[in-house]
């Protein structure tokens, strides 16, 4: 069994969107990213996918894309306990990057993950609908001097 050393990946929670592809087989998935870190990512997904398997990621910032080759580090499943009784089968996934420029440009991408997501808390909490702009401003403006330590 692999063992994952907790100080490796230091978690973000993320609710952007992505597309993976198993690079030996030709299907896409799109799921939800769950966490992002500077060293790899973890998502859901129904796919059993196996330890050490490599994928392209995709996941989309703004109007572009970025991509990402990874390698399935470990492969968790749990049940969905929220059916009665909990029958569908999920899978919780971490990929690790394979390139050191990757680990670099993933970076940005947490960052726009976090601005996302503060878009969303807003919108819940505030009733304020933010613009990107608008989101990105008041993000950097409140939390960028303690990115990435505190969170």
């Amino acid at each position: 069994m692999l063992e994952i050393d907790s100080r490796e990946y230091i978690r973000h929670p993320s609710d952007i969107p992505l597309q993976y592809t198993l690079i030996d087989e030709p299907h896409i998935n799109t799921r939800s990213a769950n966490n992002i870190s500077l060293g790899g990512l973890s998502f859901i997904t129904e796919e059993d996918l196996k330890v050490n398997s490599w994928l392209t990621i995709t996941i989309p910032v703004n109007h572009d894309e970025f991509e990402v080759v990874g390698q399935v580090r470990w492969c968790k499943a749990h049940n969905d306990f929220l059916s009665d009784p909990p029958t569908q089968k999920f899978f919780d996934v971490g990929i690790k990057f394979s390139d050191t420029l990757d680990v670099f440009s993933i970076r940005m991408v947490e960052q726009i993950c976090y601005i996302e997501h503060y878009k969303k808390e807003i919108l819940k909490k505030e009733g304020r609908k933010l613009s990107n702009d608008k989101a990105a401003s008041e993000w950097i403006e409140k939390f960028a001097p303690k990115f990435p330590q505190q969170f």
